[in-house]
C-alpha cells in the first residue's frame, strides 16, 4: 500500500517526448520520491557519451571478473566439501546440488575466460560487450538463487540471494531498466523451483514476498548509484578538462603554442643534469628574429603575431627527431637545447631552420609588398660538470 501511493501520484503526471524507457524512468524517479516535483533523472550529454560508455565498460569488467573469480573459488572449494560431508540425507536434494553446481562451475568458468578474450579483441563494441556482461551476471544470480534454494533445505534463510542482488546493483553498471529484467527472470526461476521441493521447504510465500522487497529495494538502489556515476564522470570530466587548460597556460606560451620562458628553463636544467650523470655534451641556440619590431610597427601586431607562429612551426619542424627543448624565450626570442647532439649536428639544425625561412614570403594584402625575413642564431655546445 505503501509503495502503491507514490505509483499513483507518479501516473499523474505528465512526462513529455522520448521513448517508453525514458517515461520509465521519469515515472520511477516520482515513485522514489514520493510524487513530489524532484527530479533525478540526467542525461549524459552526447559529447561524453562515448567516454562515459568506455569508463562504464572498464569498470564493469574489471569488477565482474573479480566477483566471478571469487564466486567460483568459492563453488569449487563447496562442491568438494559436501562430497565428503553433504549437508543432506535426501539423495534426490544432494543429486540435484551437485548436477546444479556442475551445470555452474562447467557453463560460467568457460563463459568468464570466453568474456576476458571477447573484451580485449572487441574493446569498441560496447553494446556487444555490455550483453556479454548481462549473461555473466545471470549465471552469478543463477549461482545465487541455486544456493539460496540449497540453504532453504537445510532450514537456513536465503541470505546469498539477497546479498547478490545488493552486490550487483552496487559493483556493477548496468542500466536500470537491464538491472530490472536481470531481477525479474532469476525471480522467475526462484519462484518456479520453490513449489518443486515445498515437501522439503517451509513458508515458501514468505520467501517470495521478502525477495521481491529486496529486488525493489535494490532496482532503487542500482538507479540511485546509475545517477550519481552519470554525475560524477561529467563533473570529472570537465574537472580534467578545465586541469588541462589549466596546464597548457601555465606552461605554454599561447601565441607560439612553445613552452613558455619557466617551462624552458625547468626543462634545460632537468636536460643539463641528465648531461651530468651521463657525461654527455649539451646544445643551446639562442635566435631571434632581425627587425621584428620595424615589421610589427608598420605592419601591425596581427601581422606580426601571424610570423611568430610561423616561426614557431619551421622551429618546430626543423627539430623532429631529436631529443630537445624548443621555447619562446620573450618577445621575437627564441631557445632552443638538444641532448648529445654529434659534433657539427648543430650546424646543420641551424642550416635546416634557415633554409624553411628563407621559403617563407609574408605578402602584405593592402600594399601588395613582399616581406623576407632573416634571424640570428648564437649557438655554444658544453659538457656540463
Amino acid at each position: 500500500m505503501i509503495v502503491s501511493i507514490p505509483l499513483i501520484m507518479g501516473l499523474k503526471v505528465k512526462v513529455s517526448g522520448g521513448m517508453w524507457y525514458t517515461r520509465y524512468k521519469e515515472l520511477l524517479t516520482w515513485a522514489i520520491s514520493g510524487g513530489t516535483s524532484m527530479k533525478i533523472y540526467y542525461q549524459v550529454p552526447k559529447k561524453y557519451r562515448q567516454g562515459f560508455l568506455e569508463q562504464q565498460i572498464k569498470y564493469n569488467i574489471k569488477n565482474i571478473i573479480v566477483i566471478g573469480l571469487f564466486i567460483h573459488l568459492t563453488q569449487v572449494f563447496v562442491y568438494l566439501s559436501t562430497k565428503g560431508a553433504p549437508f543432506s540425507d535426501d539423495l534426490l536434494v544432494m543429486r540435484n546440488y551437485y548436477r546444479f553446481y556442475e551445470f555452474v562451475i562447467l557453463v560460467s568458468i568457460p563463459y568468464l575466460l570466453f568474456m576476458v578474450g571477447y573484451v580485449k579483441r572487441k574493446v569498441n563494441e560496447h553494446v556487444m560487450i555490455s550483453r556479454i556482461i548481462m549473461g555473466y551476471a545471470f549465471l552469478l544470480m543463477f549461482w545465487a538463487m541455486g544456493v539460496a534454494v540449497a540453504d532453504q533445505f537445510q532450514g537456513q534463510d536465503v541470505v546469498v540471494y539477497y546479498v547478490a542482488i545488493f552486490f550487483l546493483a552496487i559493483a556493477v553498471d548496468f542500466s536500470v531498466r537491464d538491472f530490472s529484467i536481470l531481477l525479474l527472470v532469476i525471480q522467475c526461476i526462484f519462484i518456479g523451483l520453490l513449489p518443486m521441493y515445498k515437501g522439503y521447504i517451509g513458508n515458501s510465500n514468505e520467501v517470495i514476498y521478502s525477495s521481491f522487497q529486496y529486488i525493489f529495494f535494490g532496482v532503487i538502489i542500482r538507479y540511485y548509484i546509475s545517477e550519481l556515476r552519470k554525475k560524477n564522470f561529467v563533473q570529472n570530466t570537465k574537472l580534467e578538462k578545465l586541469n588541462d587548460e589549466l596546464y597548457f597556460l601555465s606552461f605554454y606560451d599561447p601565441l607560439s603554442q612553445l613552452y613558455n620562458r619557466r617551462k624552458w628553463e625547468d626543462e634545460y636544467h632537468k636536460m643539463h643534469q641528465k648531461a651530468i650523470e651521463e657525461h654527455q655534451p649539451l646544445d643551446v641556440i639562442i635566435t631571434d628574429i632581425d627587425y621584428f619590431k620595424q615589421y610589427n610597427d608598420s605592419h601591425g601586431h596581427v601581422a606580426g603575431d601571424q610570423y611568430i607562429r610561423d616561426v614557431s612551426k619551421i622551429l618546430i619542424e626543423s627539430t623532429e627527431g631529436y631529443e630537445r627543448n624548443v621555447g619562446r624565450y620573450g618577445g621575437d626570442e627564441f631557445a632552443l637545447s638538444f641532448y648529445h647532439l654529434e659534433p657539427g649536428e648543430i650546424c646543420k639544425i641551424v642550416k635546416a631552420i634557415r633554409t624553411k625561412l628563407d621559403e617563407l614570403v609574408v605578402e602584405d594584402k593592402f600594399q601588395g609588398n613582399k616581406t623576407r625575413f632573416s634571424m640570428s642564431f648564437g649557438c655554444c655546445r658544453i659538457i656540463p660538470n
